[in-house]
């Protein structure tokens, strides 16, 4: 068994699809990997319309479950889509909290604004998965450094967990 929790983070819209998320949390608890799935926070028309005010409360609300789940050892966070811009701020919360990010996972969809990320982010290892890999976000992974795979975000976030410490990128 992995030494390592992997966070699924919930996208930031509670309309899409939820179903990839727990498709990879039963994968990775099949390989005995602790998991981590917050659940999903409904919020009103005032907050939805303030990107900033979501984002706040997004990483609040995975800040909370993380701290719920009482996890103790190491976390790769894993998120998807427009809630990849609030990784940084989420990763520092973790780090105010004393644990240990080892990893970042980003799955399709947007990177973290470097001019909002803070000097100190990334603080860990990031890996950008693209379904097509030929995307802008792609590309400017492999600028900022960040491996990138294109291939099933179930294979590659479980081989990455199973793997760890060593699969680390």
């Amino acid at each position: 068994m992995s030494g390592v929790t992997v966070v699924l983070c919930p996208a930031l819209d509670p309309d899409l699809d939820d179903g990839p998320r727990r498709e990879l949390a039963a994968a990775l608890a099949g390989w005995g990997i602790r998991v981590v799935v917050p659940r999903r926070q409904q919020r009103d028309g005032a907050e939805l319309a303030d990107e900033r005010l979501l984002m706040a409360a997004w990483v609040a609300d995975q800040a909370v479950a993380i701290t719920g789940a009482q996890v103790e050892g190491p976390l790769i966070i894993v998120s998807s889509g427009p809630a990849n811009r609030a990784v940084p701020a989420l990763g520092f919360s973790q780090r105010a909290s004393r644990r240990s990010i080892v990893g970042y996972v980003l799955l399709d969809g947007p990177l973290p604004d470097p001019s909002r990320a803070g000097r100190d982010w990334p603080d860990a290892p990031v890996l950008y998965v693209s379904a097509s890999g030929t995307d802008d976000s792609t590309r400017a992974a492999q600028l900022r450094g960040w491996r990138t795979l294109t291939e099933d975000p179930i294979s590659a976030v479980t081989s990455l967990a199973r793997g760890w410490p060593d699969t680390m990128p």
